[in-house]
């Protein structure tokens, strides 16, 4: 399920310009508290629904999300995703990292 904290994650970087720090800490609020609920509840729906039922409902949800993140981003974004070079700032530790190990 970590597939939703990251479409979540993409998406409020993509269409939130303006206060994106706080769109991105709720964002990251709501990650963590879907961390904290999901095993309460699959642990309810092993009880209910057994082993089979349990994998059938989980895989169903998971195809929603993955659906819902379909029709949320429109091609346009997603170029713009995947087209977009990442340049490491001269500050960042990735760029640090990478001048250590050369």
């Amino acid at each position: 399920m970590g597939v939703f904290e990251q479409l979540g994650m993409s998406l409020v970087n993509l269409y939130f310009d303006k206060r994106c720090g706080i769109t991105m800490g709720i964002a990251s609020a709501g990650a963590g508290a879907g961390t904290i609920t999901f095993p309460p509840f699959a642990n309810y729906l092993f009880e209910e629904y057994g082993y089979q039922g349990t994998c059938f409902i989980l895989s169903a949800v998971a195809l929603n999300g993955i659906i819902a993140g379909a029709v949320i981003i429109t091609p346009e974004a997603a170029l713009q995703l995947t087209q977009t070079p990442y340049t490491p700032t001269p500050n960042s530790n990735i760029s640090k990292k990478t001048q250590m190990m050369i």
